[in-house]
């Protein structure tokens, strides 16, 4: 078990202690949700027996002859009934060249009153020299039935897809369609766990093929496989998926001590709580299991074996436990987590003195242009102390959180404080949102999630995520919930790696959707984004116009709709005003940047160093990304300096210090107390 008193000691220099414009009300922010480590875990045999299926109002307006396409704008590109798109971090499902080649996948099924969606597979459909996309074919790639694609383009023009079997086959499938090539050829990736893969995701650089899964585990038909259930392995091809020169690898770090048990990283880290990215000989692997700690596994050495480094972005207080199987007191934890839904509570015995921080199993990660990691997740606290519940089980409170950002460069948590208050749509300071019952299962029930994450090749970093919205209301008596909020797709970012974001926009918006009538009636979900030029990402999601996931919360009893599969690429100077910054961030180390003291009270000491002369400033920004004191020291020597700041104007809080010379510019934390 370990003591968060550490952790808590290291709360300083993670600014979610910062206070937030958005009020929610006490009774709603500590209401908890029930659920389960393992409820995350769909397959698509799930039951739907009884369900109604319907047509959106969307699809019955393309059939009514609708122009779907719209250059700028939102394009239809597909439709699926089966609307579980992910379980928890988002795969690859975007590839592009430029604005004009670019490729994306989803999982389709036709319409269906058939439980379990037998036939589903992977839909495609691209631009070929073409801004628009053409009408969807609804032809999957495969013979049915898989799930889970993700593609990618080779550099000799080889489009790459990947998927898994379900059920008792539970084998990789591998399509690969070469350049100027309509036919898709269909292999299986090798593998000797026993009983076959799931959830897997590949990226590629040049004609090296980089991919993770998870052996099947026992919840789904498989076992135990080297002590996990299940396993995360890694995979690689340095010809295209021609042959594999590591197969089945569980990556160093990961593995059980003793193969003999399942206690080891909590049984495993669980299918499709992680994402891959690759750049150049940088490999890196974000984990967002709700049980596991947040991290990130990283190779520079294109993920030969031994060449892995994991670094821990978020801790869990307690080493190899499965959730409400140990006691534990708040004195277990360290005390009440200052940041989480206890704080101020007198009673240290609540679920919410006893909670702490995880994440809902989804999260991002992206590589900047000089290999260093970005994550995103969403916060979320929870409470698993009551043994008398099922082994896994937890209380969560998913109107308490934030998206969290962290990178490389500095390796501190921060809370993204623009994400909340961009919800409240009709500005009266309060998400008017009083209970999580009307919040749709969307892989959590959280307000906020389902981060995407890309990086431009200036550094400009580009975020979408999902958004509960507090005026968008679907009221349906026949309903077994008649009352949901619909969620939006947001996008953010940030030209200085994250000391600053930009205003959020709600895409979902009259100037970028096709019909925006369809607004109001509109829930949208799942973003995944790639980068298509210096200025532009593609973003693609699923929508319909029922709030929530057929597949996901059967209290709920969605009827099975047709959801709509979108594609916009979204102009990042124009729609979010990301624009280029003048600076290159580095390390503090770069220039031996320092500031002491901190904490600090009445004056601190920003020490540093230079190896050539540049033109100084050092700016103080607060926790939401405002300049609150900016000291320009002018064309600075070379050699060591210290600055004296005066902060007694400084409310206690956590502030970012930014040393600016020249073209670069490095970030510590400051801690201001009175």
């Amino acid at each position: 078990m370990k003591n968060l008193l550490l952790l808590f000691f290291l709360a300083a220099s993670f600014s979610v202690s910062g206070q937030q414009k958005l009020q929610v009300t006490d009774a709603a922010r500590t209401i908890t949700k029930q659920g389960n480590l393992n409820d995350r875990r769909f397959d698509g045999s799930e039951s739907l027996e009884g369900r109604p299926v319907r047509k959106s109002i969307h699809q019955i307006y393309a059939e009514q002859g609708a122009q779907t396409n719209g250059l700028n704008k939102e394009e239809w590109i597909g439709a699926t009934y089966y609307d579980l798109q992910t379980n928890g971090a988002g795969q690859n499902r975007v590839h592009a060249e430029d604005a004009m080649n670019i490729r994306a996948v989803w999982t389709h099924h036709n319409q269906t009153e058939d439980v379990g969606f037998p036939s589903r597979g992977t839909g495609f459909n691209e631009t070929v020299n073409s801004l628009t996309f053409p009408p969807d074919d609804g032809v999957t790639l495969e013979q049915p039935r898989t799930g889970w694609p993700n593609v990618t383009t080779l550099d000799n023009g080889t489009d790459v897809a990947i998927c898994h079997l379900p059920d008792a086959t539970n084998d990789l499938v591998l399509l690969r369609r070469s350049s100027g090539s309509t036919d898709w050829v269909e292999t299986r990736v090798p593998t000797l766990v026993p009983f076959g893969l799931l959830w897997p995701q590949i990226v590629s650089v040049g004609n090296t093929l980089h991919m993770i899964c998870v052996s099947t585990p026992a919840g789904n038909g498989g076992e135990v496989y080297e002590g996990l259930s299940p396993a995360l392995l890694y995979f690689r091809s340095d010809d295209g998926g021609d042959t594999w020169v590591i197969n089945d690898h569980i990556i160093e770090g990961l593995g059980a001590p003793d193969p003999n048990t399942t206690v080891d990283l909590n049984f495993g880290i669980g299918g499709d709580s992680y994402q891959l990215v690759a750049d150049g000989s940088t490999v890196a692997i974000g984990v967002f299991d709700i049980g596991e700690d947040v991290m990130v596994i990283k190779s520079t050495s294109n993920g030969d074996i031994g060449s892995w480094n994991i670094k821990t972005v978020s801790a869990l207080p307690f080493d190899d436990f499965t959730f409400s199987t140990i006691p534990y007191t708040v004195e277990d934890l360290g005390g009440i987590d200052p940041n989480g839904p206890g704080a101020g509570n007198p009673d240290s015995t609540s679920v919410q003195a006893l909670s702490f921080l995880t994440n809902d199993g989804s999260g991002a990660i992206a590589l900047d242009p000089s290999g260093n990691v970005h994550v995103v997740f969403p916060q979320m606290y929870v409470f698993c102390a009551d043994t008398t519940q099922a082994a896994g089980a937890f209380s969560s409170f998913p109107l308490f959180g934030d998206l969290i950002y962290w990178n490389e460069i500095d390796e501190t948590m921060e809370r993204i404080d623009v994400v909340g208050p961009a919800l409240d749509t009709n500005g009266d300071t309060t998400l008017s949102i009083t209970t999580f019952d009307v919040l749709p299962e969307n892989n959590g029930a959280m307000y906020l999630g389902m981060p995407s994450l890309e990086i431009l090749d200036d550094g400009r970093i580009v975020l979408a995520y999902i958004g509960i919205m507090e005026e968008l209301i679907r009221d349906d008596p026949t309903n077994l919930n008649p009352l949901q909020h619909y969620s939006h797709i947001w996008m953010t970012g940030s030209s200085d790696n994250g000391a600053t974001w930009a205003t959020p926009v709600d895409v979902i918006n009259p100037e970028l959707v096709l019909f925006s009538f369809l607004v109001d009636m509109t829930d949208a979900l799942f973003p995944n984004m790639h980068v298509v030029s210096e200025n532009q990402v593609a973003l693609t999601y699923q929508f319909d116009d029922e709030p929530g996931l057929n597949l996901v919360g059967d209290t709920e009893a969605d009827p099975i709709v047709s959801n709509t599969i979108t594609m916009t690429t979204i102009d990042v100077e124009e729609v979010l005003g990301l624009v280029v910054t003048s600076t290159t961030a580095v390390s503090p180390e770069t220039f031996s940047f320092g500031v002491s003291p901190n904490p600090a009270a009445n004056l601190t000491t920003v020490n540093f160093e230079l190896g050539t002369r540049e033109d100084v400033t050092i700016d103080i920004y607060n926790v939401v990304g405002s300049l609150v004191s900016q000291a320009n020291l002018g064309n600075t020597t070379v050699g060591s300096h210290a600055q004296t700041l005066d902060i007694n104007n400084l409310s206690p809080g956590i502030y970012l210090v930014s040393l600016r010379a020249g073209d670069k510019v490095a970030t510590q934390k400051l801690v201001v107390t009175k």
